[in-house]
């Protein structure tokens, strides 16, 4: 006959004995890829009909915290962790500034506080608010008006003049007053030459009519030519010349401000992406340490452990604890650093969630050749092609200090009527009168010539000095390439090497999964201990690390190689060729609409004229 106490036993043995089975047969019936949330599951089935039976006790302080973590799938599969995740460690409502909260938006103010981003959407918000973009786009603007501004030099000008002098100086023969007025265009043309065209009228008042000066009216053109200072070495269109390279230098400056600060925002956006799978790795951690402090409560009081072991899986959990409050500040790091890339100004802060895949797509392999980036680099890479520009600046600085060398030859003429009459009227109706004005035309030729006493010392140092600056251009435009070429080289060997490990991983990563598995099997059975499988476990979480460190570290080097080919703003289609010509995206072409200033909660709005 049975007393109560062997009933208890016996059932205490059958449980244990059910609870070996199911073990055994979940592990059987996962998947290869499965991870052993699998097995997870089933102890946690198994425990609640324990629970329900009322054979094993669980202390309140366990079970409450086995309802602070949720599955976390990685972002391999899309799925990402909020941040209500994230509170059991670090309160987020201290760390970040949240909107204020009301009882009528409580329930969307979670999707305020949380902007799920993607990659693109970043790139988005950055264009439009970055300072050091704008900043770029702002002195390039200024480099195209400055380029159109200098064709205004041969733009004709109205000259009106009035001149009044008086001759009336004590025991003088001769008194005299002269008015002269004087109205006419006067300009100068692409080919140095320097015109005046003008109409001017002299009123002379005498005292005694013999007097030789007369009142007279001229109207003509006056030309002057430069033959040599003035006119070589392209010297009347130098500041188109120049505007033109400082416009292109600029341009190119704010190709390589975008592809720099884009390559900053990319690297940004993974460092997020990384440290949220590093979270997720932890609580993973964390909810398998989790159910080992369970079961292991249970086996010590089934009696199949010792309580050392207990306070061991205890241990291992507070680790993992400590762990994941370190991989938190981590995150929200990372996270601040990329809202400060995208921050356009708006109230409050935006706790931004990165929701792009973390896997290597076929499309992150580099479509070119090496050969091929190699190319580009000398046609679309924008720092070499700003030390090509500065190249071209000093080769024209060079021209117009040679210029200036030369000695001076103007050739003047002067052609036109010149009219007068015994009075003011007298010349104005003699002007009018086309048989008297043809037999009073004037023409004039004049030859100047101006050379230094010296050697011009002057000028030829400091053509000597325009030479030298041309020299170091060059070394800068050979090096700039030769640096470029070298750092694409290595980085398409560093890329093959990333390659490798990843393949590497995979192999690692699929032998130590199999491996906890096979160990959560012994520890059921009794033949393995808590420290083994929570070395095994963490083994395994580095593997994993490993290979999302590799994965970052190939997405953050084809993006260096796209920006060291040139191609950063192809890849992103910001920009276009067309014609040989690089041609930059709308978005990228239109003038900023505001500023935004905060001063004491003012926002001082300023327009911008549009550029079409």
């Amino acid at each position: 006959m049975y007393t109560l106490k062997d009933m208890k036993n016996r059932t205490k043995t059958i449980h244990r004995a059910l609870l070996a089975i199911l073990i055994i047969y979940a592990v059987s019936c996962a998947q290869p890829g499965q991870s052993n949330q699998f097995v997870i599951d089933t102890i946690n089935t198994l425990k609640q009909d324990t629970i329900s039976t009322g054979n094993t006790s669980i202390p309140d302080s366990v079970s409450s915290d086995s309802t602070l973590f949720s599955d976390s799938q990685p972002i391999l599969n899309s799925e990402i962790p909020t941040f209500d995740s994230l509170m059991f460690f670090i309160n987020v409502s201290d760390a970040y500034p949240q909107p204020e909260r009301t009882a009528k938006n409580d329930i969307a103010s979670e999707s305020v506080d949380s902007v799920f981003m993607t990659l693109q959407e970043a790139v988005d918000k950055f264009l439009i608010s970055n300072p050091d973009v704008i900043r770029a786009k702002l002195e390039w603007m200024a480099g195209k008006d400055k380029e159109r501004s200098s064709y205004g030099l041969y733009e004709p000008s109205l000259v009106i003049s009035s001149k009044q002098e008086t001759i009336n100086r004590p025991l003088s023969r001769r008194a005299q007053s002269e008015n002269t007025y004087k109205g006419g265009i006067e300009g100068i043309l692409p080919s140095a030459t320097k015109y005046d065209i003008n109409f001017s009228l002299t009123d002379i008042q005498n005292r005694f009519y013999d007097n030789s000066l007369k009142p007279n009216t001229f109207s003509g053109i006056s030309i002057t030519q430069p033959l040599l200072q003035g006119l070589w070495f392209g010297k009347p269109i130098i500041d188109q010349k120049i505007s033109r390279i400082e416009k292109k230098f600029s341009f190119q400056k704010y190709r390589a401000t975008l592809s720099n600060k884009l390559l900053e925002l990319e690297k940004t956006y993974w460092k997020v992406c990384f440290s949220q799978e590093k979270l997720n790795f932890a609580l993973a951690s964390i909810k398998m340490a989790q159910e080992i402090v369970y079961d292991s409560k249970y086996l010590v009081k089934a009696g199949k452990i010792s309580s050392l072991e207990e306070i061991e899986a205890q241990a291992g959990l507070a680790t993992r604890l400590a762990n994941a409050n370190d991989v938190c500040k981590e995150l929200f790091a990372a996270i601040n650093e990329l809202q400060l890339l995208v921050h356009n100004g708006e109230k409050g802060y935006i706790h931004i969630v990165a929701s792009t895949p973390l896997e290597i797509l076929q499309s992150d392999s580099t479509e070119n050749s090496s050969e091929a980036m190699q190319s580009s680099l000398y046609e679309l890479q924008p720092e070499y092609l700003m030390k090509k520009a500065e190249l071209e600046k000093s080769r024209v600085s060079k021209d117009l200090q040679a210029d200036r060398c030369l000695p001076e030859l103007n050739i003047k003429g002067t052609f036109g009527y010149l009219v007068d009459g015994k009075q003011t009227n007298m010349a104005w109706e003699n002007f009018c009168d086309p048989v008297y004005r043809t037999r009073s035309g004037i023409f004039s030729l004049e030859a100047e010539f101006k050379i230094p006493l010296g050697i011009g010392y002057k000028e030829k140092n400091l053509l000597s000095v325009e030479y030298r600056k041309v020299r170091s251009s060059e070394i800068d435009l050979n090096e700039t390439g030769m640096q470029l070429n070298e750092y694409l080289t290595l980085s398409y060997k560093r890329l093959s090497q990333i390659r490798y490990n990843l393949d590497n991983a995979k192999i690692i990563i699929e032998y130590r999964t199999t491996l906890l598995k096979a160990e959560l099997v012994k520890q059921s059975a009794g033949k393995s201990n808590y420290r083994k499988i929570f070395e095994i476990e963490e083994e395994l979480t580095k593997s994993k690390q490993w290979e999302m460190e590799n994965i970052i570290e190939y997405k953050n080097t084809n993006a260096e190689i796209s920006r060291l080919a040139g191609k950063t703003l192809l890849s992103m289609k910001l920009e276009t060729i067309k014609d040989g010509k690089i041609v930059l995206n709308q978005k990228l072409t239109n003038a900023p609409k505001r500023v935004t200033r905060f001063n004491n909660d003012l926002t001082k709005k300023s327009q911008y004229p549009s550029d079409n």
